[in-house]
């Protein structure tokens, strides 16, 4: 009676568990559905991390007031400051070189004479994850390099990386491709003239503060 009870169970589950009509109990059905809204979720949020860029505003320059917080407690040993190279204007990326290693910053720096192989740098910098990328771009004037420039400058932003554009200008004019452009001074203004030490301009775009997208830097 035992075996014939044990039989009579086991034939119930294989019925229970069987397609009735070709289609598959609820419970059994719902087990491809939760499986298809799990990788939905995953790729949901694949496609969100793709980018680390803020949505309409460059990296570094996602406030909208002027700052007047001193940035004085930021570990400056932190900071991997990405500098290129130029061929048009090599006294001027020096300048900036000499002013952020006088800050106790380190530099990468990389030699660039082409604006193709400030490009290149560029998008090189951006795989590496530096914290700054500073720039001061050769030949945007050519209307033909406008789309190789938005592609690696692109690069950057996709990255989460600031760029700086030093004393320098994109054409056109996108300005979600950088966060500011620094502009050589020699003014002792302060920050709520507009007016930064390198250090603190620097500081300013690394953590978002408000800033003008032009800078008047000391260097």
């Amino acid at each position: 009676m035992r075996y014939r009870h044990h039989t009579a169970d086991a034939t119930s589950a294989r019925e229970a568990s069987a397609p009735v009509n070709g289609t598959l109990p609820v419970r059994a059905a719902g087990r491809p559905l939760r499986l298809l809204a799990l990788a939905a979720s995953l790729l949901c949020a694949i496609v969100c991390l793709s980018s680390c860029a803020p949505r309409g505003r460059a990296v570094g320059d996602t406030q909208d007031t002027q700052a007047t917080i001193s940035h004085d407690y930021i570990d400056r040993s932190d900071y991997g400051v990405a500098l290129v190279g130029s061929g048009t204007d090599d006294d001027l990326v020096q300048k900036f070189r000499a002013g952020a290693e006088n800050s106790s910053l380190s530099v990468f720096y990389a030699q660039a004479a082409t604006g193709e192989q400030q490009r290149k740098a560029v998008e090189d910098f951006a795989k590496r994850k530096v914290t700054f990328i500073v720039v001061h771009p050769d030949d945007t004037s050519d209307a033909s390099t406008s789309e190789a420039w938005e592609k690696s400058l692109g690069v950057a932003r996709d990255a989460g990386i600031p760029v700086i554009l030093l004393d320098g200008q994109i054409d056109p004019d996108n300005q979600l491709l950088y966060a500011a452009d620094f502009i050589p001074t020699d003014s002792d203004e302060d920050i709520e003239n507009n007016v930064y030490s390198l250090y603190h301009a620097l500081a300013a775009v690394i953590n978002a503060d408000a800033h003008e997208k032009q800078m008047y830097v000391r260097m």
